[in-house]
């Protein structure tokens, strides 16, 4: 140590002191990103008249739909399922390692559980979104930010109750498919099973089914109004069984399908909005499996309200920078059947393809516009929904646009 020139001895600066990350922690985290890129090539959600879409698929058009800017708006659609800005969490994961070793991190290690969290809660309130089928893809890329976040919390906070987080976000990951009925853990109360079971060797044969249309929508509370349904096999052929509808998570009704077409009535429905889903059983005696439809929006109004109708038009396109996208701006305009005066209370909600929507409040000539873009691939035959919410004496109503 040399001495200063007033003969004091100079003290050398404090370093800042450096952690060493357990081998065990990359390894662990080498695993998990691993399960988080799997995840984009795997089925995450059944999107709606698609069939399952796999994860860079849905990812993709929702950050396309998320970020785009037209006109100076952006566009706030919500996904479904992905919400995308939680990737970022997972790319800047590796880099935050020189964050660990140095003890810092806290705040990443904060948002990215927040963010985790609201992924696993965004599933369980799926009717709220209009989620249709959880794939296999959404569970392994749920399971790889929730165990990442939990790496980070658990080396940041060394001690028993860092793993508490870990562990509430990863009892609800496997709670989320007993919830959705989709895994059993309980035991069967049924008859028996006999100790012997002769295989079948069939094949199974994959069914698909569609909620064809409701009749009428919007409904009136205390009348009938009758849903159809049907199901389909490769090769044209039309499975028999039992086709139940659900009105959400609650079962409304069932029907026997003939050549291939279950239909049901009900009565029974609530002032709102319902989102109605056919379920088909299957048909053991031909092997056929079970499947499920996408969602359709039913609209029940009170007939003591005032009737309204909405109509939703192409109001322009606009000129894009890419040739393989088309901008455009639709406007719904309510009505009531009672009053010259425009509907200015409220708002329309439009509903797009993959079930995004976003809602609009009408103006004071009773009009709710949106601006967005579509690939040019997608543009002939894509419908957009406008549904009018109702509220205050007035009726709801809806009405569909088809892009020619």
């Amino acid at each position: 140590m040399e001495p200063a020139a007033d003969g004091s001895l100079e003290t050398p600066a404090a370093k800042a002191p450096v952690r060493t990350v357990p081998t065990s922690v990359k390894v662990w985290l080498s695993i998990f990103l691993g399960a988080w890129v799997i995840s984009f090539f795997l089925p995450a959600v059944s999107i709606r008249d698609q069939g399952p879409g796999p994860g860079w698929e849905v990812a993709w058009t929702a950050f396309v739909l998320f970020f785009v800017q037209i006109k100076g708006m952006r566009l706030l659609f919500v996904p479904s399922i992905w919400l995308v800005w939680t990737n970022l969490f997972m790319l800047i994961a590796p880099f935050e390692l020189k964050q660990l070793e140095r003890g810092e991190g806290r705040v990443y290690a904060v948002l990215f559980s927040v963010a985790t969290a609201i992924t696993v809660v965004v599933a369980y309130v799926q009717r709220l979104l209009w989620v249709t089928g959880l794939q296999v893809g959404f569970y392994l890329w749920a399971f790889s930010l929730i165990a990442t976040a939990g790496l980070f919390v658990r080396n940041l906070w060394p001690n028993q109750l860092a793993r508490l987080p870990a562990a509430c976000l990863m009892a609800a990951l496997v709670a989320l498919p007993v919830y959705r009925g989709e895994v059993d853990f309980l035991p069967s109360t049924g008859k028996s099973k006999p100790e012997f079971v002769q295989a079948d060797t069939r094949p199974a044969v994959v069914t698909t089914t569609q909620m064809v249309g409701s009749s009428p929508n919007p409904s009136m509370e205390g009348n009938p109004v009758t849903f159809t349904a049907t199901v389909s096999a490769p090769g044209g052929s039309a499975p028999t069984g039992t086709m139940y509808f659900s009105d959400g998570r609650t079962p409304i009704g069932k029907a026997r399908t003939t050549a291939g077409i279950g239909s049901f009535s009900t009565n029974v429905l609530k002032t709102g909005e319902h989102f109605i889903t056919a379920n088909f059983s299957g048909d053991g005696s031909v092997n056929y499996l079970g499947s499920a439809s996408h969602g359709l929006i039913q609209m029940v109004n009170d007939p003591s309200d005032v009737e309204t109708q909405t109509v939703v038009t192409l109001a322009e396109r606009h000129q894009q920078q890419r040739a393989d996208q088309v901008g455009f701006t639709v406007r719904a305009k309510v009505t009531s059947s009672r009053s010259t005066t425009p509907v200015t209370s409220g708002e329309v909600t439009f509903v797009f393809m993959y079930d995004f929507r976003t809602a609009q409040k009408l103006n004071w000539e009773g009009e709710a516009t949106l601006s967005s873009v579509l690939p040019v691939a997608l543009w002939r035959g894509y419908q957009i929904k406008a549904i009018y919410s109702g509220g205050n004496g007035l009726q709801s109503s809806m009405s569909t646009l088809t892009l020619q």
